[in-house]
């Protein structure tokens, strides 16, 4: 049948079938591997092909372990259907948990332009900053033993230690961790090992800013900032970490400059808002301070209110109520809208359970939830 559906292929190279049967026989010959090979052949304007691509990407996510292959055939398949639900599910999913955070908001973002979201892409999006997954150990382990020097696993599994042994240190104004045993301190120097090993990586660097700022050590902000990478420009961690800088410092002009740009690329950035609202207080504008400093908190208490629920799939609606009460606050009237309207079909429908996660992930059986 392989054979056949090969010399199919040749004479018929701008149909979808000869491909997707090729598929079929290699995945009977268990050749997983051949069969996703066919499946990349299938042709775009293939009215197949979106279906045949999904194969395709739950194969290379979960057996061939092979999320970067998995991720860019997302996007291929958005090319052809910006609207497909699955691949802006697995899109989201592959870049929460593997801490890629601004991709991880503009994909959100993306899909709910589209109309296409699940419910926890509201979470996803206001929690990019700081949201990090309890399963991300057990999913990115079969990926780095496939790819041992790929960076994207190594930091993944290197934070996703740290927040399993509660190392997280909070934002500045939160209480940091003080005690940690023998086990914490090991996580503590893999994850060093891993910043030795990868100096310019985003989520490193952010991890150890915020364990700065939380100590109150200018000297090392500033080293660290000095290792951030040009693509450091468009996260607003760290301008929000320069404003803090500049603000130690009596910098107010810089800070504000610093600290606005962290909420321009992204409204949801409470902690620079709390920053804001300190700069606006010394400047003695009172008004603006509160307001600053009560949008800060309402952020502050919903991240808490996240952070103890049991699944990201599964947030009560009171709490996607919060969100939406947040994001209207925080100037983004489009979602909150559209997550309104989320909110009264999941009320109406009242499922028993949260969306499942998308199949290329469901066959680690990992539990996704908040930490």
């Amino acid at each position: 049948m392989e054979e056949q559906a090969v010399c199919w292929s040749q004479v018929a190279p701008e149909s979808a079938a000869p491909f997707v049967y090729a598929a079929e026989a290699a995945l009977a010959a268990d050749a997983m591997d051949r069969a996703a090979g066919y499946l990349d052949q299938v042709p775009d304007h293939d009215p197949a092909a979106v279906a045949a691509l999904l194969e395709r990407v739950d194969m290379l996510f979960a057996d061939l372990a092979e999320p970067l292959d998995a991720a860019a055939t997302c996007q291929r398949i958005l090319t052809i259907d910006p609207g497909c639900g699955p691949a802006h599910q697995r899109l989201t999913f592959f870049y929460a948990v593997t801490l890629q955070r601004s991709q991880l908001a503009a994909q959100t973002r993306q899909a709910i332009e589209q109309g296409c979201e699940l419910p926890e892409a509201y979470v996803y999006l206001i929690g990019a900053d700081w949201i990090t997954l309890s399963n991300i150990v057990p999913v990115n382990q079969p990926w780095q033993a496939k790819h041992p020097d790929e960076e994207l696993f190594c930091v993944a599994i290197a934070r996703g230690e740290v927040a399993a042994r509660g190392l997280e240190f909070s934002l500045a104004f939160e209480q940091a961790p003080d005690d940690r045993d023998d086990t914490a301190s090991a996580t503590a120097r893999q994850l060093q090992t891993t910043f030795d090993r990868f100096p310019e990586n985003l989520e490193l660097l952010a991890f150890f800013l915020e364990e700065a700022i939380t100590v109150g050590d200018p000297n090392r902000v500033i080293d660290l900032l000095a290792l951030v990478p040009a693509a450091g420009q468009q996260d607003n961690r760290f301008w929000r970490y320069k404003g803090w800088l500049h603000a130690t410092r009596g910098e107010q002009s810089e800070a504000h400059e610093a600290l606005t740009q962290a909420v321009a690329l992204n409204p949801f950035d409470f902690a620079a808002r709390h920053y804001l609202a300190d700069l606006a207080r010394k400047q003695g504008n009172v008004q603006q301070a509160e307001q600053l400093a009560r949008l800060a908190e309402q952020g502050r208490r919903l991240r808490r209110t996240i952070l103890q629920q049991p699944e990201v799939r599964a947030m009560p609606l009171p709490v996607m109520r919060q969100i939406a009460d947040y994001a209207e606050a925080c100037g983004q009237p489009e979602i909150a809208d559209r997550l309104t309207v989320r909110i009264e079909q999941l009320r109406v429908s009242q499922p028993a359970a949260g969306p499942p996660l998308p199949p290329g992930m469901t066959r680690q059986k990992p539990a996704e939830k908040s930490g």
